[in-house]
């Protein structure tokens, strides 16, 4: 058989792998079937973050020096933390999400927290390395997400994930937590309509918050998705930087934005 003769049946392989992908489905959670929508209207001023962004090398000396020093577990927008050095017996995480509603009378706001395992290129590999309400777990259980919480009701953590660092292939180099609203009905639910919104990190075998970031109330005034914040593999050390970047679109059209081909954009008002 010649060389080109091989070449051309690795091609016809590969093509019939492209045409084996399945679009996930990201229009119903386990409890019960959400209708799927087209998508609503954008929010006015809103701007996607480039996915193709390239990752930051290092930590500037002025914010480590704040993080490090302070031993205060909160920190604001565009900080950073060295989360290993911050506690170095950390090995799983309990990743807790948190939100309350801004008024009893208003639409109840359906807010999910998903995770995005990302490679080099900022992509992610394959569609397990996209964990939320309707695909809960990962890399053989080294990542569990808790369920959707439909209206944030209670004290605490209203939706969380659980990781095991350790469980993380070499190859995904960060992880990005996503705040987005389902908005099934079209109403244009956006940030407004919530308070009191943080994400934090706490060692999950010893209990112990290791820092939180949360939201002013004045910052929460629109956008259906926000790219909460993220951990940057930095060779042994893993680095959780603070984004808070409000964008418009709902889940579906922010993981197109990381590679995972969906059923249908989902409605995020």
């Amino acid at each position: 058989m010649s060389d080109f003769e091989n070449e051309d049946d690795i091609f016809k392989k590969m093509q019939a792998e492209d045409d084996d992908i399945k679009p996930i489905d990201i229009g119903a959670d386990t409890a019960a079937r959400r209708s799927q929508s087209p998508g609503s209207p954008p929010f006015p001023e809103s701007d996607l973050i480039n996915p193709a962004e390239e990752f930051r090398q290092e930590m500037p000396e002025e914010l480590a020096s704040h993080v490090f020093d302070s031993g205060i577990n909160f920190i604001k927008r565009g900080e950073y933390v060295d989360i290993l050095r911050k506690d170095p017996t950390l090995k799983v995480l309990r990743i807790g999400g948190g939100w309350e509603q801004r008024a009893m009378e208003e639409d109840k706001v359906d807010i999910d927290l998903s995770v995005f395992f990302l490679d080099r290129n900022e992509k992610t590999r394959e569609d397990s390395d996209f964990v939320f309400y309707n695909n809960q777990s990962g890399f053989d259980g080294g990542c569990k997400h808790s369920g959707d919480s439909r209206n944030g009701a209670g004290e605490g953590d209203d939706e969380t994930v659980i990781l095991d660092l350790n469980a993380l292939p070499f190859d995904i180099q960060k992880v990005v937590f996503i705040f987005s609203i389902y908005d099934e009905e079209m109403k244009g639910l956006n940030f407004s309509l919530v308070r009191d919104v943080f994400l934090r990190i706490v060692n999950e075998d010893s209990g112990e918050e290791v820092c939180r970031f949360a939201f002013e109330d004045s910052e929460l005034i629109g956008g259906n998705g926000i790219y909460v914040a993220s951990l940057i593999r930095e060779g042994p050390r893993w680095t959780f930087e603070a984004t808070g970047q409000f964008v418009n679109g709902g889940l579906g059209e922010i993981a197109t934005q990381y590679g995972i081909v969906v059923q249908e954009l989902q409605s995020s008002g």
